[in-house]
């Protein structure tokens, strides 16, 4: 009998502390801060509805893009040079002199058939009882010789690499090093570039290979120097460089008189203004997220954020158009 009342005795102790750690816990959760999110300081803006433009900004210098460069059209060897780095030639001017045996080979030969067709006509015409026929096939053989030596002469203008504008001229490495005389060179062979004596025009050079989208001729631009609109303009010239890795589309800007000489500025920004949508809601581009391919802004409803979907349209580097999901009166949490 003893030895049972001991074993009840162990029970009720044990449950006296289970439960006793069960009300405990209990009492520890209850304690625990519950957050309210209407307590959090959000910081908001006003959606608002306006004007919005989409837009390219890219560094602009004043510089001239149309350096020419030039090649030879034809190999052979070289006969003379006449390259100095910063000499200032005139359009036409001969660089280099380069002699191909074939050609001039060809070109004497034909003088020959030139010189015989030329001696049968006068032979022909001297003689009494020549057709009229007889005569004329003869006159019609010296054109058929005669433009035989045009197209070689043509060709052998190919020899002779001219300058193709007035300029300066830029050599890679030492031209007396590169270019020996009697040593020979290739068909396409770079051997200068010359920049043309215009002067410098304002571009915008993009970073990469990638043309901007609807930026062509004729579309408006905004400088700014230091935050500060110093000029506007228009695109006048969309030029290709193709420098291999380097590649990259130059955009030449006209810029508007009335605002004065701006080349002053070494650097300026070039802002293009490429389409422009009025009484649309907008949101500051910084409140925008995306979640899964989806966009969302946060909005603040009587004190709680509110995660919304929408649908965004054209940016700038500061707004973002809202398509849908918005109507333009929301409090927009940006924090």
């Amino acid at each position: 009998m003893i030895k049972r009342v001991l074993i009840l005795a162990v029970a009720a102790m044990t449950l006296f502390t289970f439960t006793g750690c069960d009300d405990k816990k209990a009492d520890e959760e209850i304690k625990l801060p519950i957050l309210d999110e209407r307590d959090v300081e959000f910081n908001t803006v006003k959606a608002e509805i306006g004007t919005i433009s989409e837009t390219y900004t890219l560094d602009g210098l004043f510089e001239n893009p149309y350096v020419e460069s030039v090649s030879a059209a034809v190999g052979g060897k070289l006969e003379s040079v006449n390259l100095k780095n910063g000499e200032k030639v005139k359009e036409g001017d001969v660089l280099m002199k380069i002699t191909s045996e074939d050609i001039d080979k060809q070109i004497e030969d034909q003088q020959i058939r030139l010189d015989s067709a030329k001696q049968t006509y006068q032979t022909l015409s001297g003689t009494k009882d020549i057709s009229a026929s007889e005569l004329e096939s003869a006159r019609v053989d010296i054109d058929i010789e005669q433009n035989e030596m045009d197209k070689l002469l043509k060709n052998k203008e190919k020899y002779s690499v001219k300058a193709p504008v007035s300029g300066t001229i830029t050599t890679f490495g030492n031209p007396d090093e590169d270019f020996k005389i009697g040593s020979s060179i290739g068909a396409g062979a770079i051997i200068c570039t010359i920049t043309p004596s215009g002067g410098n025009v304002l571009c915008a050079r993009t970073g990469d290979k990638n043309a901007l989208n609807d930026v062509n001729f004729g579309t408006s631009a905004t400088v700014t120097h230091l935050n500060e609109t110093v000029g506007t303009g228009i695109v006048s010239d969309v030029i290709y460089v193709d420098n291999g890795d380097y590649s990259n589309y130059c955009y030449v800007i006209k810029v508007d008189d009335k605002y004065g000489d701006i080349s002053y500025f070494e650097n300026v920004k070039v802002t293009f203004n490429t389409y422009t949508k009025e009484n649309v809601v907008l949101v500051p581009t910084e409140a925008v997220r995306t979640i899964s391919d989806e966009k969302y802004v946060d909005v603040l409803i009587d004190g709680v954020k509110v995660q919304t979907a929408v649908e965004t349209g054209i940016s700038d580097e500061l707004k973002t158009e809202i398509v849908s999901g918005l109507t333009g009166t929301e409090d927009i949490i940006i924090n």
